[in-house]
């Protein structure tokens, strides 16, 4: 285990972040319900964004529920960070900090104040967790 490995020490949190992100010929439902299984056996925290970060991204300033592609949440995160074109790893950090509680909120409303993982939803986000352990972590 990574425990084990002493890369790891007592109070260390690990977090993998990635989005979902479907590629042709790949059962990405079974592959990220594997790594969910690994990362609960490991203590390993999984953040997760389907169909890509872009939707924590853009909770930071609306709720939504429905379905949507990257080119929506591109163009909904240009309008709503009042840009020409939203540029993926921009920084709008700016735009998005006065706004995490915002997007907390907004994303435990999403998945109906469910915690659990869930891989195929469309949208989901679940970074608010990771964000809640970073503030407890901070807060001591």
């Amino acid at each position: 285990s990574l425990r084990d490995s002493g890369r790891i020490r007592p109070g260390d949190r690990v977090w993998i972040v990635l989005d979902r992100d479907d590629n042709r010929g790949e059962d990405k439902t079974a592959v990220l319900s594997g790594l969910a299984q690994w990362c609960e056996s490991n203590g390993v925290g999984l953040a997760l964004s389907n169909p890509e970060f872009e939707v924590w991204c853009l909770l930071h300033f609306v709720f939504f529920d429905y379905g949507v592609n990257k080119q929506d949440l591109a163009r909904m995160l240009k309008d709503n960070l009042g840009v020409r074109h939203y540029e993926k790893g921009a920084d709008y950090n700016d735009a998005f900090m006065p706004r995490i509680g915002t997007a907390v909120r907004n994303a435990r409303r999403q998945r109906g104040g469910d915690d659990s993982l869930v891989v195929d939803r469309n949208p989901y986000t679940n970074v608010d967790l990771l964000v809640a352990d970073i503030m407890g972590f901070i807060a001591g």
